[in-house]
């Protein structure tokens, strides 16, 4: 995976990365963004869509540029008005490292997401 570099504007991270050759297709589940509330914003309407790719969701800004939600700094939940809802969590991966990426919610259960 390419290194991913990150930059400040308006005190939001920006998600740069050179683009793979040698992958194919489209590295989002939505190439358009699709409106979505955030659990740390329930009251406005941000348009974002989920990078595959990168783990990242990434939120539209001015200028058609794109912010990646900080998933290491505390639960986020973000509800798609499509239906999707995803969360950011810790996770162990093969090699047994710790990560922290997006999943899609598949169930809920009243207070809980599994």
């Amino acid at each position: 995976m390419p290194e991913r570099t990150f930059s400040r504007d308006m005190g939001m991270n920006t998600a740069e990365r050179e683009e793979n050759p040698n992958i194919e297709g489209s590295k989002y589940i939505y190439e358009n963004y699709q409106q979505a509330k955030l659990s740390t914003h329930p009251n406005i309407l941000f348009n974002v869509r989920y990078n595959a790719y990168n783990d990242d969701i990434e939120v539209q800004g001015a200028n058609n540029t794109s912010y990646a939600l900080n998933k290491y700094g505390g639960t986020i939940i973000v509800t798609m008005l499509t239906g999707e809802n995803y969360i950011n969590s810790k996770y162990v991966d093969d090699k047994e490292n710790i990560k922290t990426g997006f999943f899609e919610v598949l169930n809920t259960s009243g207070d809980f997401f599994y």
